[in-house]
């Protein structure tokens, strides 16, 4: 099998002594029965730093009552891989080399309320934020928090909205940038999106410490660009064009639900842009929508692709080697039964499209 190098626009950088740095977290929830719900943090650490913890507290708090009992959490056996390959990817911290590299944690359990409140308050925080960070100041100091509310007085069966992609953004300079931050809630409830301004680690209910951005910077235009930073309200589509190349900056994204015009819970996630000036596919050529056309993900045997035109295709596993590669018609199938379980990166061409996606064998 042979080794690639990965020509989307990843940032490589170089690492010198890292304490723990924590590049990206947001924390869900899912109605179980009556007072208990399942949560679920999900963190993303450099792999230059020590080790992820094997548990996280998140506490809870109603303002109106004061605190309750707080959640500790373990982390999911078999969590902690990389989230998809950068450029030179067998260079990455994550398999020993030097480059930028990001892994995945995640941490679940059940939690019953001691009671039903309409202004419960869910925190959770994490010293320290990545020290390549340019848009705050000082941002080793400030520790990264999640902070948001949960009604499960009025309404007591609600679950929460789900990403459906992976936080991490790297965008190429002077090059438009489109990337996915939308959610799926599972109750059919309307998502609002937007950006929010991200805590320190400092999540204190019912306060807490926003950060302070440097001058020329805000949490609606976290990056310097031209046209400045758009998020689609309905879409959650996140679109951009960076005009200076090696910034690193913390940027929020909310999702709001409503049922029936009313607003019943939100969730946050905490992220971080990386931009670059690395050689690149010119993504304003990308076709994003197209990746909603490769099912089903978790896969057992077959992956579906569906596309305008047929073209070329290569799956790779998680450290750049490639596993399977052949033709597919508009709508074809990929054999997967004979590869062993795990993540692995679909590589789709054609004279229209061009798309990567991740892909779980179970």
């Amino acid at each position: 099998m042979k080794k690639i190098l990965f020509a989307f626009c990843f940032l490589l950088f170089t690492f010198s002594g890292k304490a723990t740095h924590i590049s990206y977290t947001d924390i869900t929830y899912k109605w179980i029965s009556g007072l208990t719900y399942e949560f679920t943090l999900t963190l993303y650490r450099d792999c230059g730093g020590v080790a992820a913890p094997s548990s996280v507290i998140i506490s809870v708090c109603s303002p109106s009552s004061g605190s309750a009992p707080s959640m500790n959490f373990p982390q999911v056996s078999g969590t902690g891989l990389p989230v998809f390959p950068v450029c030179s990817y067998p260079l990455s911290v994550c398999v020993g080399g030097t480059d930028e590299g990001f892994e995945k944690y995640i941490y679940k359990g059940t939690y019953t309320f001691p009671s039903a409140k309409n202004d419960w308050t869910i925190t959770h925080n994490y010293c320290c934020r990545e020290a390549i960070i340019t848009n705050v100041p000082g941002p080793l100091a400030l520790g990264t928090g999640i902070k948001f509310m949960m009604d499960n007085l009025n309404y007591p069966g609600n679950s929460s909205p789900t990403f459906n992609e992976e936080p991490v953004l790297f965008a190429c300079c002077n090059q438009s940038f489109s990337y996915n931050q939308s959610a799926t809630d599972i109750d059919g409830d309307s998502l609002y999106y937007s950006l929010y301004n991200p805590y320190t680690d400092n999540t204190s209910c019912p306060g807490g410490t926003a950060i302070s951005y440097s001058a020329g910077f805000s949490y609606l235009q976290p990056i310097t660009s031209s046209p400045l930073v758009s998020m689609n309200s309905a879409t959650g589509y996140l679109t951009m064009y960076p005009t200076v190349c090696s910034e690193v900056s913390i940027m929020g994204v909310k999702v709001e639900e409503y049922r029936s015009g009313i607003l019943i819970g939100s969730i946050l996630r905490d992220n971080m842009v990386i931009v670059t000036n690395q050689a690149a596919l010119n993504v304003e050529n990308l076709n994003f929508n197209i990746t909603d056309s490769v099912f089903p993900n978790p896969a057992m045997d077959k992956v579906f692709v569906k596309s305008e035109k047929g073209g070329q295709f290569i799956l790779y596993n998680v450290i750049g080697e490639s596993m399977l590669e052949g033709t597919i018609e508009k709508e074809d199938e990929i054999d997967i039964s004979n590869l062993p379980s795990g993540i692995y990166f679909l590589e789709f061409k054609s004279e229209k499209d061009i798309f990567t996606k991740k892909i779980i064998k179970e």
